[in-house]
């Protein structure tokens, strides 16, 4: 909304279109573009990781073949990141995409990577502005 809103202001004089119904039309766009899907491959977790996977506790809620899955897509996440040099970041669209769930599930399996201390938030996104929440690993799994 932020570049929206700076281009509007700069160039309203030329723009025939109300600011509320320009805004509701570049989200409307933006959200079907969806820049924050960053795809990145799927990595095998470390020997240390795979062991600690392995551990899991059950999550009330959470199915725990999904834990499983949510812990993974964190880790290759992590892992790309690293890789490229890039932030380590994943949005809710992008885990509900990889697990074929809703918005509202992947949001709740993240919770639950918070509940067995995989992750620690950095930087809350905002879905509505399409922005990705950036994470960092707990110690125990960053090896």
């Amino acid at each position: 909304m932020d570049v929206h809103d700076r281009f509007w202001n700069q160039h309203h004089a030329r723009i025939q279109t109300p600011i509320d119904e320009s805004r509701a039309y570049f989200l409307t766009w933006f959200r079907k573009a969806a820049p924050c899907n960053a795809d990145f491959p799927d990595s095998e977790p470390t020997p240390a990781q795979a062991a600690i996977i392995a551990g899991l506790p059950p999550v009330p809620g959470v199915p725990h073949h999904l834990l499983i899955a949510t812990v993974r897509l964190f880790l290759s996440a992590k892992m790309y990141a690293d890789r490229t040099g890039r932030e380590f970041f994943l949005s809710l669209p992008t885990i509900a995409r990889r697990l074929g769930v809703s918005t509202a599930s992947a949001s709740k399996y993240r919770d639950a990577c918070y509940k067995v201390d995989l992750i620690a938030m950095m930087k809350r996104g905002r879905y509505v502005d399409g922005k990705a929440s950036i994470y960092k690993l707990k110690p125990e799994w960053d090896r």
